[in-house]
């Protein structure tokens, strides 16, 4: 799962955590993006869609997050 924290992602630097969780920072060391990986064996994508069911705006974007 990859989540965007700005619409114009530019990597210039990624670092893997110890838990399996991708952090990209940009130019200026802002974090980016985060990606987790494996998070549909970790139940997450089930877990978000779940709360984001109550958040009917948001249900799309985590539906296309997951595929």
């Amino acid at each position: 799962m990859t989540i965007n924290l700005v619409d114009d992602v530019k990597v210039v630097e990624d670092r893997l955590l110890d838990n399996d969780i991708v952090v990209s920072f940009n130019e200026n060391g802002e974090v980016v993006q985060i990606q987790i990986l494996d998070a549909s064996k970790r139940g997450l994508v089930k877990a978000l869609i779940s709360v984001a069911k109550s958040k009917k705006h948001l249900l799309s974007k985590i539906i296309k997050l997951s595929k």
